[in-house]
């Protein structure tokens, strides 16, 4: 969601995280469910957008350039 700067998987933190909450987002992604295919192209988009090896690290460095200039 960060690298994509939209959300592409729901994020479920512990306040919102109930089983009923939790089984209705995961039936939503498995095949057939109602964002499966959105979220199968999002990751498509985001494994180009990370292009090969050494993705963690440019991630890494991406991430500290935009806080360092969050901070000027």
């Amino acid at each position: 969601n960060i690298i994509m700067q939209r959300e592409v998987v729901t994020e479920l933190l512990y306040t919102d995280m109930v089983v009923e909450r939790a089984v209705d987002e995961l039936k939503a992604i498995l095949p057939g469910g109602e964002k499966h295919a959105k979220m199968l192209a999002d990751f498509a988009d985001l494994s180009e957008r990370m292009g090969t090896a050494g993705a963690s690290e440019r991630v890494a460095r991406k991430m500290v350039e935009l806080l360092k200039a969050k901070k000027a």
